[in-house]
């Protein structure tokens, strides 16, 4: 299922403009990462996981979008977070959650831990490399394309 008016290339390089703002975010929350916002999202990782556990799609894609607005509010850039939720991240959440199939709450819940281990490395290279992997990876699930769907390109074409 798609929105009205937008097809997988739109919504192909909707997730691809998500996945160059938080890599920016990533970025910059790698190497400036606080005991507090380790713990806030840590919270955020295990809030998700009891929502899985409970089979609550909607609770734990509430809990995930705050998760990533955590990134991108700590990214310290007034306008990466404008255009952040310009994206309706919320909406492409639920939708993403709701419509995957062989994707199990639990391992939605768990591919953040990876995320959080990134960012609490202080390298920004595999802080922005892991949050790209991870909005494209759930994309390409979403609208169900190959696996090696290069990420510039648009679905159904090839570089």
């Amino acid at each position: 299922w798609f929105v009205v008016g937008l097809g997988p290339d739109d919504l192909w390089d909707i997730y691809l403009i998500r996945a160059a703002i938080e890599a920016l975010a990533a970025r910059r929350v790698a190497t400036r990462m606080s005991s507090q916002l380790r713990t806030q999202l840590q919270s955020l990782i295990d809030q998700m996981a009891a929502a899985a556990e409970r089979g609550d799609p909607e609770a734990l894609a509430a809990y995930d979008v705050r998760f990533h607005e955590q990134i991108i509010q700590h990214g310290g850039s007034r306008q990466l977070q404008r255009v952040w939720r310009q994206l309706h991240p919320q909406d492409w959440t639920i939708m993403s959650v709701l419509k995957l199939t062989g994707v199990s709450l639990v391992e939605m819940a768990q591919r953040h831990q990876t995320v959080l281990d990134a960012l609490s490395s202080g390298d920004p290279d595999w802080a922005e490399a892991v949050i790209q992997r991870h909005i494209l990876e759930l994309a390409q699930r979403f609208l169900d394309l190959p696996p090696e769907q290069d990420e510039t390109s648009a679905p159904g074409t090839s570089n």
